[in-house]
């Protein structure tokens, strides 16, 4: 078996494409491609010179004392490298070319101009980062002359970043998780040789996982930015638990003087259906992001179901292999000071269990409640404040009028031909509404280019028409479009319900006029935020309801109950709520950061899978110690269960740990609130809640069964005895 798991691992590595290099290539883009913003600016791009475009990037160049004559020498030959590559670049807008366009692109006090430029790829796609990246080396290539600073940003740059740093940061992420991990074991089993055993364990796992991940990623199931960063903590993990639990149920096997291929054998019958129920149970919440619409969140998912499939698999086949292989070197030795802490725990909750659950509870339910009030973030300019992307919108705003360069655009569509003076005029009454919204600084549309009073034909003539009627009206002239700015970040909740603002008064001044039939779409920055923040609170609620009700079917399933899961689950949810509020406090209140968007959903599936399945394995061990639930039967199982499931705990907050000190803080702060999530759960709800919870619903925590009471034999204080779901290892930190 050893052998096998070997040549899997090198086969994965050897004839499969690196994960990084799937990743880099196969993306899914950002946001779904029948979203509005993506719409609107599909149909905008196709009546405005530019079909085919998907994402626009913001090209700035910047000279603090003024731009000279040799840097407008090097913007047109910038621009003529751009235009010379129309597989990249369809449309770019400069006012060299166009100096009718001077006012809008460049800044007054000379220093600064800006190159909108469009691009096929949509926002977070393979193509996408690549042109990214194309362009910033042209920019390179050509030499810049001395002082002027050529920045490359927008929406496709923000998610290119992101990319970028994640892809950099794998490295010592993986390290600072396997430093973390073999710290906890050194402290449980004090033994270099023991501690091989999960090590092996965990990396033939991360091995095998990435590669299968990325041969399904070849063959079409999506991926995305974040999967390997999670995939790493998620495997290192649980594959570290699932070594751990084994090891411990094997230390029993030989303590009763087994020989180390039986002690194995009755540790796998004993342990196997258990941990296949505990990977079920992660698996089915990973799976349940499908659901989302988000490609963040729908790649993740069954990416980290395989992952997890792949871990239990290893687990359950190599693992016991090493530990034949080690022989009796794997015995147990001492942890007379675990069991003795675990006693006394039991015997607090045999005594007072009303009361040690309401404290506990009392414990949480403050930061639970604070959660009800947090907002996240969908700026990841401000997540990412030093990124390239961040240093260009600087460079705007410190030149440019705040937010002008990100402007919110109503794309309207009709039948009719918009450029006759009738048609132009119609726009005055929706424009003068939009106008009036609240935070709304400047607008551009096209009843601003009406023709004097008093002048004669029913179309303004081609011959005199200028370049800021091509701005605004398309060449067929049946899509308009109207520019407004705001005072606000666009990406912000100002900038979000500004943008509202302005569709309701448009719907609200479109009636009764010459464009009351006309298609009206929406795009730009603002229109991108929203689209992302009505999609997230979509994908919140229909995956949290999938994952709750999935895991609930399982705990069901497993222990053939229905009380008992029903306060399990509420158990988990109460320490998911108490994790969101304590990372608040810490990242938005204490440190003044704003909390990054999908940290609510990611952790919840997280929190929701992995706190059911700890709770399962102390359940099961329940049930198998005392059918009646009698409170001596749970004690028991508190004290032979405590030490490892505290461990593994442990161990997964320790590989979640691993990503706080990323450079990056979407995956600090998930990472935190993962973290402290598991060692709320490790240390409050599974250790007292769910005990307490159980020694007072009795013979009720099996309903509608009504179990028989049948003869047991005690376990001992050693931990030994009567066979468990999972057994206490020598020195765990629990």
């Amino acid at each position: 078996m050893i052998t096998a798991w070997l040549l899997v691992a090198m086969a994965f590595n050897v004839f499969v494409p690196q994960f990084e290099h799937v990743v880099r290539n196969k993306s899914a883009p950002f946001l779904p491609s029948n979203s509005a913003s993506v719409r609107g600016l599909q149909s905008m791009e196709a009546a405005f010179g530019a079909p085919g475009a998907h994402g626009y990037v913001l090209v700035v160049l910047e000279h603090p004392g003024g731009l000279t004559a040799a840097d407008r020498a090097y913007q047109g030959r910038f621009v003529a490298a751009l235009r010379a590559a129309p597989d990249r670049v369809l449309d770019v807008q400069d006012d060299l070319t166009d100096p009718l366009l001077a006012p809008s692109l460049r800044s007054a006090d000379g220093a600064a101009t800006y190159l909108p430029t469009a691009i096929p790829p949509q926002v977070g796609s393979p193509q996408g980062v690549r042109d990214v990246h194309w362009l910033r080396d042209t920019a390179r290539a050509l030499d810049p002359p001395p002082g002027l600073n050529v920045h490359v940003g927008g929406d496709v740059a923000m998610i290119t970043d992101l990319m970028d740093k994640i892809e950099h940061i794998m490295v010592p992420v993986t390290v600072i998780a396997l430093v973390l991990i073999l710290g906890i074991l050194l402290g449980i089993y004090r033994r270099p040789r023991l501690m091989a055993i999960p090590l092996a364990t965990i990396l033939t796992s991360v091995l095998c996982a990435r590669g299968l991940i990325s041969l399904a990623g070849e063959h079409g199931m999506p991926v995305s930015t974040y999967t390997d960063a999670f995939v790493v903590v998620v495997v290192f993990g649980a594959g570290t638990d699932y070594a751990v639990f084994l090891i411990s149920r094997h230390q029993e096997g030989l303590a009763a003087g087994a020989s180390p291929p039986a002690a194995a054998r009755a540790a796998l019958v004993a342990l196997g259906p258990v941990l296949a129920a505990s990977a079920a149970t992660v698996m089915v919440g990973s799976a349940a992001m499908l659901a989302a619409r988000l490609a963040a969140l729908h790649t993740l998912g069954p990416a980290l179901a395989l992952s997890i499939a792949v871990t239990a698999a290893v687990a359950l086949t190599l693992t016991p292999a090493l530990l034949v292989l080690t022989g009796d070197r794997a015995a147990r030795a001492g942890g007379a000071g675990s069991v003795r802490r675990w006693t006394a725990t039991a015997d607090l909750l045999a005594r007072r269990p009303a009361a040690v659950l309401a404290v506990a509870v009392l414990v949480l339910a403050p930061f639970a409640a604070f959660a009800a009030g947090v907002h996240t973030s969908v700026d990841e300019n401000a997540l990412q404040p030093h990124s390239k992307n961040a240093r260009a919108l600087d460079a705007l705003n410190a030149h440019f009028p705040h937010h002008a360069t990100l402007p919110d655009f109503f794309v309207l569509t009709s039948r009719a031909d918009l450029r006759t003076p009738a048609a132009l005029a119609a726009f005055a009454r929706p424009a003068a509404a939009v106008a009036a919204v609240p935070g709304v600084a400047m607008m551009h549309s096209p009843a601003d280019l009406l023709p004097p009073k008093g002048k004669k034909g029913s179309k303004i003539d081609p011959a005199v028409a200028t370049a800021a009627l091509a701005q605004v009206v398309s060449a067929d002239g049946h899509t308009a479009r109207i520019l407004v700015s705001g005072d606000a970040n666009p990406l912000s909740p100002a900038g979000r319900a500004r943008l509202r603002a302005e569709q309701a008064a448009l719907r609200t001044a479109l009636p009764g006029t010459a464009l009351a039939g006309a298609r009206v779409e929406v795009t730009g920055a603002a229109a991108f935020g929203a689209d992302l923040h009505d999609l997230l609170r979509r994908d919140l609620k229909v995956v949290a309801a999938m994952v709750l009700a999935a895991v609930v079917l399982i705990l069901v399933m497993v222990l053939r109950a229905l009380v008992a899961p029903l306060y399990l689950l509420a158990s988990v949810v109460l320490s998911y709520a108490a994790a969101i509020g304590v990372t608040a406090l810490v990242w938005h209140t204490l440190l003044g950061r704003p909390l990054v968007w999908f940290l609510p959903i990611v952790t919840f599936v997280f929190l929701v899978a992995v706190g059911a399945d700890y709770n399962l394995l102390l359940t099961a061990r329940i049930r198998e110690e005392t059918p009646t639930g009698d409170r001596p039967g749970i004690a028991r199982a508190v004290i032979s269960t405590g030490g490892v499931i505290t461990s593994a705990g442990l161990i997964f907050a320790g590989s979640f740990l691993a990503l706080v000190p990323a450079p990056l803080l979407d995956l600090s702060e998930v990472g935190t609130a993962i973290a402290i999530g598991l060692l709320l759960d490790t240390l409050i709800v599974r250790t007292l809640i769910v005990p307490a919870a159980a020694m007072l619903l009795g013979p009720l925590n099996w309903w509608p069964r009504r179990p028989q009471p049948e003869v047991v034999e005690p376990s001992r204080a050693d931990g030994q005895g009567r066979s468990s779901a999972a057994g206490a290892p020598a020195g765990t930190v629990g």
